[in-house]
């Protein structure tokens, strides 16, 4: 089966189970798909100089670990937020985060298997 890019729910108005007790085929579809979404490979990000920003092209998380890190903001919108200064941060296309060091960390990026 393909990869899908999206999956809708059915509408709130689709009963789950048929009159014989058996999952209705749009729910067993909406099940199918969820199952079959795949994650794509684990992303190392290059850090540059500090204060770095990354922004992300799609949803997923951005793990920041090891290293001297004084702070990590994330800026969605016209909103920005502090975030741990180690651990996942979730991200969604076009969020910047922003990492302030005096040793550089170590940046991963995992994509949704959404995306």
């Amino acid at each position: 089966m393909a990869q899908q890019t999206s999956v809708q729910f059915p509408s709130r108005d689709s009963p789950l189970v048929d009159k014989n007790g058996k999952v209705t085929e749009q729910w067993y579809l909406f099940f199918s798909l969820l199952a079959s979404l795949t994650a794509t490979a684990i992303e190392p990000v290059a850090v540059g100089a500090s204060p770095f920003s990354y922004e992300a092209s799609s949803i997923g998380f951005l793990n920041v670990a090891a290293g001297t890190v004084t702070s990590v903001v994330l800026q969605r919108g016209g909103e920005s937020v502090s975030c741990p200064t180690s651990g996942l941060v979730p991200v969604a296309a076009g969020d910047t985060v922003t990492v302030d060091f005096s040793v550089a960390p170590s940046i991963h990026f995992i994509p949704s298997p959404r995306t």
